[in-house]
């Protein structure tokens, strides 16, 4: 792979002409049932995800009863960070041209971990830990950063309004999923189990027909990566580093809303049948934020719009400490869910925004996933110990809010260092024309 280029890669927004050229297929109309497919294995995948606070509730009050919210919040962690860390790996494959295996093993596996978890008996903590945690982590790890790559190498032109409306299935997944979960779990009598199975076979026939679409059209790399990927390279560029570690700080307070959103809502008094609802608010106004951000002009750098949606969602995690009445929390949850939107699909597009060429996209994004798996085997355990058994929950929220405001900080840090440096460029061009 020629990593050379004129123009320092930290400036590049989008893969230059050049490359273009190289890959006829980004020419070419890219088929739309790949984004149909994407958006599909988002619904059933990272939408499940989304919803693990419905299982931490569950699991806290009847399931797990015997595990500490920390030790249950680790079944989450663990589940996110594999879906994220694994990233690094899927990505390099899917840059050497192995995208279908990815996918189709990641459809197997999910599938089969997904019913495995209806194997599973009450206060069987490491059972459930195993298939929820270590088997749907690793199973949607091998299929998430690939199927963003795909999408941002067929729609180098629309890079982020593609990876928007893909991305947007978590969202929707995350309003509906958590609706159905709450009800198999709690309204409904077909126990555990059976809801395991119910919940596991509609995300089997979304994520089969999900992979059969996006496997159908994709096309592989035109040049697919055949040396060795020199990633310690991407580490000398500033603005990279100070990205990736934006990503770390802003992930770890992301986990607050995503994990105990429900059983905070739950302690604060408000009532059973409204703490329901309160996950489907917040994945509902995430994928309004979604598509709102995209009225933005297109010459707004991505890193300029995830730094300004952090320090909005730092504001509302703040606001979650005088919270008592099911009004406040619909209003914070609302906003927040709004800012959260915002950052999610730009959070993609500024990896992808600092690769040189289309080879390297996958590893660049997925660096920073790897990067994100490690806040978020991080976060939920620490936050839950934070809260301990009597539900003080002053002290998560701060922690939380405080992170993803230093977020905000690091990715305004590496905007502000892109800026200078491509201004140097244009008055380096100028003195030598």
């Amino acid at each position: 792979m020629d990593s050379s280029s004129d123009k320092p890669s930290s400036l590049i927004n989008s893969v230059s002409s050049e490359e273009l050229q190289k890959h006829p297929d980004s020419q070419s109309r890219p088929p739309w049932s790949i984004l149909a497919g994407g958006w599909l294995l988002q619904f059933a995948g990272l939408g499940h995800c989304n919803s693990f606070g419905v299982y931490e509730d569950f699991y806290k009050e009847v399931y797990l009863s015997n595990s500490s919210s920390s030790d249950i919040s680790w079944i989450g962690s663990v589940q996110i960070a594999l879906l994220f860390g694994i990233g690094l790996l899927s990505g390099v494959l899917s840059d050497r041209g192995h995208f279908r295996t990815l996918m189709w093993s990641s459809a197997v596996l999910y599938i089969v971990t997904n019913f495995t978890l209806s194997l599973t008996t009450v206060n069987q903590y490491y059972a459930v830990l195993l298939s929820q945690g270590f088997g749907i982590g690793t199973a949607l790890g091998l299929a998430w950063v690939p199927t963003f790559g795909t999408i941002g190498r067929l729609f180098p032109h629309h890079r982020d309004l593609a990876i928007g409306i893909a991305g947007s299935g978590a969202s929707f997944g995350g309003i509906v999923q958590p609706i159905l979960l709450n009800y198999l779990f709690q309204k409904s009598t077909l126990g555990f189990q059976n809801s395991v199975r119910v919940s596991a076979g509609i995300n089997a026939l979304l994520t089969l027909l999900g992979t059969i679409w996006i496997t159908r059209n994709a096309v592989s790399p035109q040049n697919p990566i055949k040396g060795k990927l020199n990633i310690l390279s991407f580490f000398k560029e500033g603005p990279y580093v100070l990205l990736n570690l934006g990503f770390f700080c802003s992930e770890f307070g992301f986990l607050f809303p995503l994990i105990y959103l429900q059983l905070f809502a739950r302690t604060r008094g408000i009532a059973l049948g409204e703490t329901f609802f309160t996950l489907s608010v917040w994945n509902g106004a995430t994928a309004a934020g979604r598509v709102a951000i995209l009225c933005l002009p297109a010459r707004i750098h991505p890193i300029t719009i995830i730094s300004g949606a952090c320090l909005g969602l730092s504001v509302c995690l703040f606001a979650y400490i005088p919270v008592r009445t099911f009004l406040d929390v619909m209003v914070v949850t609302s906003l927040g869910g709004i800012f959260y939107g915002a950052y999610c699909p730009h959070a993609v597009s500024a990896s992808a925004s600092q690769a040189r060429n289309m080879e390297e996209l996958g590893a660049r994004i997925g660096i920073g996933t790897f990067i994100v798996a490690i806040a978020t085997l991080c976060a939920p355990p620490i936050l839950g110990a934070l809260l301990a058994d009597g539900f003080r929950w002053d002290t998560p929220i701060i922690l939380a809010a405080s992170t993803v405001l230093i977020g905000s900080t690091f990715f305004a840090s590496a905007a502000i260092l892109l800026r200078r440096q491509k201004l140097a460029h244009l008055i380096h061009m100028n003195t030598n024309s």
